[in-house]
């Protein structure tokens, strides 16, 4: 069989994937769920050494927080943890010539109903941009998301758009849009 409009597509996979399709197991379908939300910035950094300012390649950036939606109201029950690693600073090269500065994060995104340890995790890791953030990887999940895979674009605001090169310590809060493609399974079943 094939899958009808691609896997995580609007018409997700029926009767089993094959042809192309991944991470979608015979008899499985797939659901697209889309969120939008923003978490604010670092909670603390660590450089590489104590006189070296934070844009030096290697600083961590540590976050932990309440996940807010785009208006800045803060979702109950719901927490954005990670790391990220500079691991280049933006450089003017020339009058037009800018390197842009980059570095690796991995988060984590929690949703809990407040009472029970029942709670749904996704992770995303991959590399972030100054000025423009990046798209990470949904490398998987826990709970009804255990299997989830997709994509989560994080993008940093800032309040001055003169200072719009640094994404880790410039940055007023960061605006997401995640896709997570969710297998379905047939009742009964497991991963």
């Amino acid at each position: 069989t094939s899958c009808s409009g691609g896997c995580g597509s609007t018409s997700p996979c029926s009767g089993g994937c094959t042809g192309g399709c991944q991470n979608c197991p015979p008899g499985y379908e797939v659901q697209t769920v889309s969120l939008q939300f923003a978490v604010p910035f670092p909670n603390a950094s660590v450089p590489v050494a104590a006189n070296l300012p934070l844009n030096t390649m290697g600083t961590q950036f540590i976050y932990t927080s309440p996940i807010f939606d785009l208006n800045v109201t803060e979702l109950p029950n719901t927490f954005f943890s990670g790391y990220c690693m500079r691991f280049q600073s933006t450089q003017v090269v020339g009058v037009n010539s800018t390197v842009v500065g980059n570095g690796y994060c991995h988060f984590s995104l929690t949703v809990s109903d407040g009472i029970s340890s029942d709670a749904v995790t996704f992770n995303a890791a991959g590399e972030v941009f100054d000025v423009f953030g990046g798209t990470l990887a949904i490398t998987g999940g826990t709970g009804d998301l255990q299997g989830a895979h997709g994509q989560l674009e994080i993008v940093p605001v800032y309040q001055d758009p003169n200072t719009q090169f640094d994404f880790f310590s410039q940055a007023a809060i960061y605006a997401a849009n995640a896709t997570v493609l969710v297998p379905i399974r047939p009742v009964g079943t497991t991963i």
